[in-house]
């Protein structure tokens, strides 16, 4: 941690967000765990606790998560902001989004002790490693769990972590001390919890505080705003209003920003009002934290609705997008070649958009191959920025890659 980062903080009284998504596959408990460590309750094995954090009706009915969602826990100098994805392969999509879009630090990996791996467990695993995001495991209803097949599914996640990552499984109890693992990058820790008797819950939440803050953050608040647009509502009384975290640079109430991009276009509003994740009212807020912001248009020619603002949008000093890039890719899986005007679906931070291949450094593509590509985005120019990973898919193509070039026709 630099000292100049640190007397920045101090300076602007910045409170740091790690934020960690929260991946598994269905009902392995990714939405109960959540409940259980920021309601400090425990589960009835009914439900009880995750119907606390679900979002819709049908959540609650079905006890399976189809939306994204956010839920904060605040430590002494930190906030944790718990990002819960779906764990169904029909809800994967979503799953991607909520990965790239929300910035995440860290990934939680739930798996259930007595079905062990499974295969959207592979796929979420090849998701975190793609994007290079650190995680931990989570193993779950311990107690409903007969011996026997808990220690036989705990060996196929010791074998995995052992053959697929390079890595050693730390299996983590109450006397376990937390900063080696935090020292040693070549452990994965795995946390046997209940959510029901409470089991191995305390120590997951002290390690969970404890999660270093890359301060480097810091560095970027002196640079242009950059609002990363994920819900919008419209509150009676009040307008529209934005949530979704700053990537870079700072928002004070009153400032006049851009948003869009509205068919390549950017339209100027000013920030009416500014929430933190506790709904409390702030004047100013910086990269890395999550808000909800606000606004109403400084047009009369542009009339501000909610149903033209979609998740992806940016609010920012100035309002860059593009139709093109360049990057360097890797094609994780195809099951035959890819060649020119192949159109994969692209995940590059919030942005979702099919793409077509307009030149390649190679004739074409199999899995394992590398090259230089050109894409162009389908339907309408997006904010992307040089240094970026982005993931894309198609069916049961996988690939991921580095933005090396932005432009425009």
């Amino acid at each position: 941690m630099s000292n100049n980062n640190e007397d920045k903080i101090k300076e602007i009284n910045y409170i740091p967000e790690i934020r960690i998504g929260v991946i598994g596959n269905v009902d392995s408990g990714k939405s109960t765990t959540i409940s259980v460590l920021t309601n400090n309750i425990e589960d009835n094995g009914r439900g009880l606790a995750r119907k606390l954090v679900m979002i819709h009706d049908h959540e609650k009915i079905s006890g399976r998560t189809s939306a994204i969602s956010h839920t904060c826990m605040k430590s002494d100098d930190k906030i944790i902001n718990f990002i819960d994805l779906a764990g169904h392969e029909k809800y994967f999509k979503t799953t991607v989004h909520g990965i790239c879009g929300s910035l995440v630090n860290y990934a939680m990996l739930i798996i259930n002790a007595n079905t062990g791996i499974s295969g959207m467990t592979s796929e979420h695993i090849g998701l975190i490693l793609s994007i290079k995001i650190k995680f931990y495991i989570v193993y779950t209803k311990i107690d409903i769990t007969p011996s026997n097949v808990y220690d036989r599914n705990l060996k196929v996640i010791e074998k995995f972590i052992e053959r697929r990552l390079k890595k050693k499984m730390l299996i983590v109890d109450q006397d376990t001390n937390l900063d080696a693992i935090f020292k040693d990058h070549d452990i994965i820790p795995v946390f046997p919890t209940s959510n029901v008797k409470s089991t191995g819950i305390s120590k997951l939440k002290t390690f969970i505080k404890s999660i270093p803050f890359d301060n480097s953050i810091v560095e970027t608040i002196d640079e242009k705003a950059n609002f990363i647009i994920d819900k919008i509502y419209l509150v009676p009384g009040i307008g529209l209003v934005l949530s979704g975290i700053i990537d870079t640079g700072k928002i004070n109430k009153g400032d006049i920003k851009m948003i869009g991009p509205f068919d390549g276009k950017y339209h100027g509003v000013r920030i009416r009002s500014i929430h933190n994740n506790f709904r409390e009212e702030v004047k100013t807020v910086y990269a890395g934290q999550s808000c909800c912001l606000a606004i109403k248009s400084e047009s009369n020619k542009f009339k501000l609705e909610r149903d033209k603002i979609k998740r992806g949008f940016r609010l920012m000093d100035e309002g860059d997008c593009y139709d093109k890039f360049d990057a360097k890719i890797k094609i994780l899986h195809h099951p035959s070649t890819i060649t020119k005007k192949y159109q994969p679906t692209v995940h590059c931070g919030p942005v979702t958009q099919t793409v077509k291949i307009e030149k390649m450094s190679k004739s074409e593509l199999r899995t394992g191959d590398e090259a230089i590509i050109s894409f162009k985005f389908i339907r309408n120019p997006a904010y992307i920025k040089v240094g970026s990973r982005f993931l894309f898919r198609d069916g049961r193509t996988k690939g991921f890659g580095i933005i090396t070039a932005v432009g425009n026709n």
